[in-house]
């Protein structure tokens, strides 16, 4: 810890004003005694953490108690039970209580460069203060909860979870850290030993897109429309997608047409019209699915229209939209049983297609909440939505819109489609070549580099190394080649390394880093490069960046 004391005295050499400090939530949770807590903190530009304030929850024992910070890895995901990943970096001692605050001025102050940084608090003699995720897209992502994130300018917490022992055992999640943390502008960054992936591998396909609102009260889409446009090129299926503000007019059905009856949940059979085109979308090999005019699809009262197969009731949430069967839609928790609503199915000669509407539907228990939502299925396999009024709710309507041939997609990731658009699907899944460091970058030690998702038949891969130089950009690999970057210096060749990885869908590099002190801080880049056939002309496919300083600590 010398070199961190020595620090102590240049920590406020470079400082300014900053939005400190960053403030997240105060609960009732109260976690035990010894144990820890954990988020992750992406540093936007060179800070020095100077206060820690934390919650201590009710079991906290009265008195004197401690507060320890450790950093890890880019994030504390999947690192919990791992001591060998974490470093003491500093802490904090203060009076503490049951169900208060305590003001925890750190020992020693320290800096963080701009990157990602995965950190785990220990308590001592107090507890850890949480607040439960609420309305999450994944119950383990950092920040994929509605009141789990919080942002300055300078600095992004992404909650989290908690442990009864501190790095060992299992973790209880989502669990939002209760406190704050007081900044300075500036400082002399800790030399910390880490990596960062920077940039995406080539290659990423996805069948799926879906938009997600975790609260209702965000959904804008009334009055718009988004039209998925089929390219049908033998022998899969993909969607260009384009987006219309403000959309198509809804479809007028007529009179005749009868209202299927109310329901609050659950799903309607529907007999697609033996005069209407068929209905057809990418399977789960990717190879086109046809559901014959004269068939069935299942029409649900929260908004979308399952395509092959049986949904079971659930609330909306990406995973569930591309884990189930085939689907598409605006699905929001919707009630059709309440005066003026009306769910109905008609196929239009004229048009050639099927509409299915939900018209005037409340948000559940949201009286005098009108919402409307059409689905159309047209002749040249096009799907369209539609979207009328469309009433705001809250964090208890959460809204996913998209379309997905379940059967464990591929997460395409979150997008507003009104800013995504126009953008277009894949006839397949594909996850890209990626790149990663098994372990962080300490001096004396041997991390791997792990090269994933290598594809099947590849006959070489390696990951080229690069002393050179800390700001080098993307460089486009051209046309033959989309979506392909380097990410690393490739005209100083007497400073880079190209180490061999084995065949294998996952390939493990060592990475010998000497006990050397020069090195500490050095910034070294990588990236991951495979020849497999099957993508481009040149047979290869690259992998993001890894960006790593080597460290002591």
């Amino acid at each position: 810890m010398r070199r961190l004391t020595s620090f102590a005295a240049l920590a406020m050499a470079s400082v300014g004003l900053a939005q400190s400090p960053l403030t997240t939530l105060t609960g009732t949770g109260s976690g035990n005694v010894g144990g820890g807590i954990f988020f992750d903190l992406q540093i936007h530009t060179t800070v020095t953490i100077t206060q820690i304030d934390f919650r201590c929850g009710a079991n906290t024992v009265p008195g004197t108690g401690t507060l320890d910070l450790y950093l890890g890895p880019p994030t504390y995901l999947g690192n919990h039970a791992n001591p060998g990943l974490w470093s003491f970096v500093t802490s904090t001692t203060c009076s503490v209580a049951p169900s208060t605050v305590s003001n925890g001025v750190l020992t020693t102050p320290f800096a963080l460069a701009p990157g990602n940084y995965g950190v785990a608090l220990k308590s001592n003699l107090c507890s850890h203060g949480y607040t439960n995720g609420v309305t999450c897209t994944s119950t383990t992502i950092p920040g994929s909860c509605s009141n789990s994130t919080f942002t300055t300018a300078e600095v992004t917490l992404r909650a989290g979870a908690a442990q009864n022992s501190f790095l060992t055992g299992g973790v209880f999640t989502p669990r939002v850290f209760n406190g704050a943390i007081h900044y300075l502008l500036g400082g002399a960054p800790v030399a910390f030993a880490a990596w960062q992936p920077q940039g995406v591998g080539c290659y990423s396909f996805f069948r799926s897109w879906y938009e997600y609102q975790p609260s209702g009260a965000s959904v804008d889409l009334g009055g718009t429309s988004v039209l998925m446009t089929p390219d049908t090129n033998a022998p899969n299926i993909s969607y260009d997608l384009t987006f219309t503000n403000p959309g198509t007019a809804l479809f007028p059905h007529s009179s005749g047409n009868t209202p299927l009856p109310p329901i609050a949940t659950g799903h309607h059979v529907v007999t697609l019209d033996a005069a209407g085109p068929p209905i057809v979308f990418p399977g789960v090999g990717g190879s086109p699915v046809t559901v014959p005019a004269g068939t069935t699809v299942e029409m649900n009262a929260d908004g979308f229209v399952t395509l092959l197969g049986t949904n079971a009731s659930a609330s909306p949430s990406p995973g569930a939209l591309l884990s189930g069967s085939p689907r598409v839609g605006s699905w929001q928790d919707l009630d059709a049983t309440v005066a003026g609503a009306e769910l109905r199915y008609e196929y239009d000669a004229v048009t050639n297609a099927h509409y299915f509407s939900w018209l005037n539907c409340n948000l559940v228990g949201v009286a005098a909440s009108p919402c409307t939502f059409q689905l159309v299925f047209h002749a040249n396999l096009g799907i369209e939505l539609r979207w009328g009024v469309w009433s705001l709710g809250s964090g208890a309507h959460p809204n996913v819109t998209g379309f997905s041939p379940g059967g464990s997609s591929f997460d395409p990731g979150n997008r507003d489609v009104s800013l995504a658009a126009p953008f277009r699907t894949q006839k397949t899944d594909n996850h890209p070549l990626t790149a990663a460091m098994t372990a962080r970058p300490r001096l004396n030690t041997t991390p791997d580099i792990r090269l994933g998702n290598i594809p099947v038949g590849a006959s070489f891969c390696a990951a080229l190394v690069s002393l050179a130089g800390a700001n080098v950009p993307a460089i486009a690999l051209g046309l033959q080649m989309p979506d392909c970057f380097v990410y690393v210096d490739l005209f100083h060749p007497t400073t880079n390394t190209l180490l061999v990885a084995g065949p294998g869908a996952i390939a493990d590099i060592p990475f010998p880093i000497p006990n050397v002190a020069s090195l500490d801080g050095l910034l070294v880049l990588m990236q991951g490069a495979c020849l497999t056939s099957g993508f481009n002309p040149q047979g290869v496919v690259s992998s993001n960046q890894i960006r790593v300083t080597v460290g002591s600590l």
